[in-house]
């Protein structure tokens, strides 16, 4: 056999969840620090290679562990350090490609710099998720970390290239990172055991289970060894590839990981968590017998108890110059999980442009304090884009304690991130106009020009008001009243109940319950002040721009081009709803298997025999003509849907088109996707997109191998010829084909169809299997963006004036 080491990682998979209630996880995991320094520091006696190494995946657990130790436990925690045989990675969590690059500027600092240094931090371990960002490993490399260990899960995902391999991923023009791809994050142990956990994941106050102990595991007597070594030969020809004629259908243990074969390297990394549930478990000591007693019989490979980066440094060694190099974005299979709870990750993004505003220096400069409401609200969205989003059965088990207390833990975190940016923002805004009187202010916290049209609840001004004037310009605005919720009063009659009013307590149809005035232009970065008066004003003259419209046969608009524009801002379909459905009796499996085939031909088929397209229903399209816009509402029928709307604002000022999609969807926990289909103008190439701030071309510039049926993006694109879609509340688009299931190798359709996946709940586990009720979805798309301007004028359309009003003062 070629493999003459094999190197074996210790590490617990840190998941914030799953297993347990986050909050019982997470103090397990700090016990479990205790633990392995107690194990490492207990086995300084045993040969080398055989003593006790744990390698601490992710640094949250440290951070909390050193908040609370004592400076004794503090310098035991330095003595294993320094033995090098406890390493810390330099990642706090595994994480999902949803991050900002605002996010993983926080979560690369997120232990103290000293305590960072202290530790020598080299490595960086993702485990589980089946993708990274190359902004964060950009953002890793600059605080010294230069390896990446990957562990995916092939569930419902597929690794890049046959595993375990080893690569050099070039970051950037300067900056490479190697990376381990590992065969799953468990092979370690079905290299030499059999399966021992057995259903269901027991959470850690289940008494009728426990961790395995001596014995049970990892057995050191002499019978257990030889069928250990048995094990381990089958398994390495399989690998090797010298058992070509088993290595094609082979699978690892419990796990059914695919083995390749073709291994050549001599030494073989390969990473061993517990048993007991596989993930949070604790360190398992009586590993130390099993690889003494092995090297002491002269079995071969050679076993070595090592860290993360030892093994890796046996690998650099070993391939020395010829390390392969590979290039491009690691996009994520994982990524559509998120859509499972459109609803908060809606807020997820809300909270991020909302914090943007608070620290536009329109405001003043931020004191500590608030940097530090910053750093706590940044801190919150990372880790609701740590990978754990649910319990073990939060799907088939959805109402039970773990799935719905699992579920409530996570979303807390971008419902306080949310919260706590906006009362950031309103505290700064009040504090910068605390000598204002009698005034409405008008904010743009943006780089870009903003035109927008200002509505307002009517008993918030204090006052009969008529009109407002620009203090600045002069120019006025008459006040519109519009109807709307009145609430805490009784409603006369059903008239008063809209469509999307569902508990049909407070009318939402009353008359006179708001005004609107508009529209105002906004300079970059700047302020207007607008006074009220008692007298009417006329509606300025609003000269938009001539434009070219066409509507299909229910009065859609399906192309849309302003005059001067080198191409349409609509041109097909725009804001076009529809499901994907699987048939059997039991759906989630229909899709599960499909995606599991790992013959594209087959799997294609097996999608076409199985998998349908419910489009949506359209009405007629009502149109309203306002001064510099055309307003368009269109509501829409679906088997899934409650209640169905889309909503199109042409802006004939700024030559743009801004959509609003609301669905109420029914509770059902059938398993189905939601698209909402854009065609931009016809090209050749696909559009740019970004994440966490580093632009990349799907196909063109991803690791080749990785997801190519959706991207996890800012929330925008654009495309050569300029033409810009912005995606206000959802980050999954695809191109081509919706990519249900597909696996594509290819675009497989014209590369100017965009696919925004607005919901996914076809996971039977970890994500939500049933978000129901109102959902809202909000696009913008622009024309002859150029391309270093599309990232600011996409946050412009993502953005909203802050408006404070400061009426009605009586000196």
């Amino acid at each position: 056999m070629s493999v003459k080491t094999i190197a074996i990682i210790h590490h617990m998979h840190t998941d914030f969840g799953y297993t347990d209630h986050p909050q019982r996880a997470k103090a397990e995991h700090i016990r479990y620090i205790d633990t392995a320094v107690d194990y490492v520091l207990a086995s300084g006696d045993y040969p080398e290679g055989a003593r006790f190494a744990w390698t601490q995946e992710q640094l949250y657990p440290v951070r909390e562990w050193w908040a609370q130790a004592s400076e004794e436990k503090k310098a035991r925690f330095f003595a294993a350090v320094d033995t090098g045989r406890l390493e810390i990675a330099g990642t706090p969590f595994n994480v999902t490609a949803l991050m900002s690059r605002e996010e993983w500027e926080t979560a690369m600092r997120w232990i103290p710099d000293d305590l960072w240094d202290r530790c020598r931090i080299r490595s960086a371990m993702q485990i589980d998720v089946n993708g990274m960002h190359t902004a964060g490993m950009i953002e890793a490399y600059r605080r010294g970390v230069r390896n990446l260990f990957i562990g995916p899960n092939t569930y419902y995902g597929v690794p890049p290239m046959p595993t375990p391999a080893a690569f050099l991923w070039q970051l950037d023009a300067e900056k490479q990172m190697l990376v381990w791809l590992n065969a799953s994050y468990n092979n370690g142990y079905f290299l030499f055991n059999p399966n021992w956990r057995q259903g269901p994941v027991p959470d850690y106050s289940d008494l009728r289970y426990r961790p395995p102990e001596r014995g049970d595991i990892w057995r050191s007597d002499d019978a257990s060894l030889i069928e250990a070594h048995r094990l381990c030969t089958e398994q390495l020809a399989a690998i090797e590839g010298t058992a070509a004629d088993v290595a094609a259908g082979a699978t690892d243990g419990f796990t059914k990981n695919r083995v390749f074969g073709g291994y050549a390297l001599s030494t073989l990394p390969v990473s061993v968590t517990n048993q007991w549930r596989v993930d949070n478990d604790p360190p398992f000591y009586p590993i130390v017998d099993f690889v003494r007693r092995w090297n002491e019989r002269g079995l071969q490979p050679r076993l070595v108890l090592c860290t993360v980066s030892q093994a890796m440094d046996m690998v650099r060694r070993e391939l020395g110059d010829g390390i392969p190099v590979y290039r491009g974005e690691w996009v994520d299979w994982w990524a559509n999980g998120s859509a499972a709870s459109p609803m908060e990750f809606s807020c997820k993004r809300e909270a991020g442009r909302t914090l943007r505003a608070a620290r536009s220096p329109l405001f003043g400069p931020m004191a500590e304090q608030e940097r530090r409401t910053e750093r706590g609200i940044l801190e919150d969205l990372c880790l609701y884009d740590e990978h754990s989003f649910g319990a073990w059965q939060s799907v088939s088990d959805p109402y039970s304690f773990p799935s719905v207390s699992q579920i409530a833990e996570k979303n807390i975190y971008v419902y306080r991130a949310l919260d706590a940016a906006r009362c950031l923002l309103a505290d700064r805004a009040r504090r910068s106009a605390a000598e204002e009187k009698n005034a409405i202010l008008v904010s743009n916290p943006t780089e870009t020009e903003m035109t927008a049209f200002i509505h307002l609840p009517l008993n918030c001004m204090r006052g009969e008001y008529r009109s407002v004037r620009c203090a600045e310009t002069g120019a006025a605005w008459p006040l519109e009243e519009e109807d709307g919720v009145s609430n805490f009063l009784r409603p006369s009659d059903p008239s008063e109940f809209g469509p999307e009013n569902v508990s049909h307590t407070f009318s939402d149809k009353s008359v006179k319950q708001g005004v609107r005035f508009g529209p105002v232009t906004v300079p970059a970065g700047g302020r207007l002040r607008l006074i009220p008066d008692e007298e009417t004003a006329a509606p300025p003259a609003v000269q938009g721009r001539e434009y070219e419209l066409k509507t299909d046969g229910d009065g859609w608009p399906v192309y849309l081009r302003f005059a001067g524009q080198s191409e349409p801002v609509i041109d097909g379909p725009f804001g076009e709803f529809f499901a994907v459905h699987a048939d059997g009796f039991a759906p989630r499996w229909t899709f599960r298997d499909i995606f599991e085939n790992d013959e594209e031909k087959e799997r294609n088929a097996l999608r076409a025999r199985h998998l349908y397209e419910v489009p949506a229903k359209a009405e007629k399209a009502q149109r309203t003509d306002l001064p510099g816009r055309i307003f368009f509402s269109q509501r829409f029928s679906h088997d899934s849907l409650r209640f169905g709307v889309r909503e199109l604002t042409v802006d004939l000022l700024s030559g743009r088109a801004a959509l609003e999609i609301r669905i109420d969807r029914r509770s059902d926990f059938t398993p189905e996707m939601y698209f909402v289909r854009f065609d931009a103008p016809p090209s050749d190439a696909l559009p740019t997109v970004s994440n966490a701030g580093v632009r990349f071309c799907p196909e063109k510039d991803q690791l080749p191998g990785s997801c190519m049926d959706y991207y996890a993006i800012d929330g925008w694109l654009r495309y050569p010829g300029g033409w810009l879609l912005v995606c206000r509340d959802n980050a999954l688009v695809g191109f081509g084909i919706p990519g249900a299931v597909a696996r594509k190798s290819v675009t497989g359709g014209p590369p100017c169809r965009v696919f925004a996946r607005v919901f996914d709940n076809t996971w039977d586990t970890n994500f939500r299997g049933n978000a129901c009720g109102q959902m809202r979805f909000r696009f913008c798309a622009a024309a002859d963006i150029p391309d270093e301007e599309a990232e600011c004028t996409a946050e412009a359309l993502d953005a909203e004036p802050v408006v404070q009003v400061k009426t009605g003062y009586r000196d």
